[in-house]
């Protein structure tokens, strides 16, 4: 009897270990692909030109979380946040999910709120400047999505959702503000001061 119930307690602590491990390895790959999107996404604002300011992996003051990327540009500020998902994925407003080949629906939590976050985050930032104080600085929030078997079908949202592809075309033709090389200079100083 007793080797039967040691031989029990070493089968469930042998698949209990087994679970936590592939939990584990799950959360691995998506932090993985998180990086390679990430990646990809500073690649592609690399091709900015010189007039333009990008500053990877902010964190936040005094709060957990970063945002992903920020770019400061001539004609406006754009907070990025980095999605490296496939398959197709659905919002409407802020309800987020994807939608598994089995067509049962997975939730995604909320890139959009969390983009406009981040903007919020980057406009007070900014705004607390002396010489910007005056100003109505708006942060553009922008979700990206980089795997190119992405499908998108998006609804009433007030966030920008993009394809990497699209991502500069989109700064270039935005045109909401013309900060001179010193506010910008000067606005990098300050994001930059959150850097690790």
């Amino acid at each position: 009897m007793v080797p039967m119930v040691v031989s029990l307690i070493a089968l469930l602590l042998s698949l209990t270990l087994l679970t936590s491990g592939l939990a584990c390895f799950r959360h691995y790959l998506s932090y993985k692909r998180g990086i390679e999107g990430e990646k990809q996404v500073i690649n592609t604002l690399a091709t900015l030109d010189d007039q333009y300011y990008l500053i990877n992996d902010v964190k936040f003051p005094n709060d957990i979380g970063n945002i992903d990327h920020v770019v400061l540009g001539p004609n406006g500020i754009f907070a990025v946040e980095t999605k490296n998902f496939s398959g197709e994925i659905l919002c409407n407003g802020d309800a987020w999910s994807r939608l598994h080949r089995s067509r049962r629906r997975y939730d995604l939590g909320n890139p959009s709120g969390q983009a406009r976050y981040n903007a919020k985050i980057v406009r007070k930032l900014i705004g607390a400047l002396p010489s910007l104080k005056e100003s109505k600085i708006w942060v553009d929030p922008i979700v990206v999505f980089t795997d190119p078997n992405v499908n998108l079908d998006i609804k009433n949202t007030e966030t920008t959702i993009l394809k990497i592809s699209g991502l500069v075309d989109y700064i270039l033709k935005h045109d909401k503000y013309h900060f001179s090389p010193q506010k910008l200079e000067l606005m990098s100083k300050e994001i930059l001061k959150l850097l690790p």
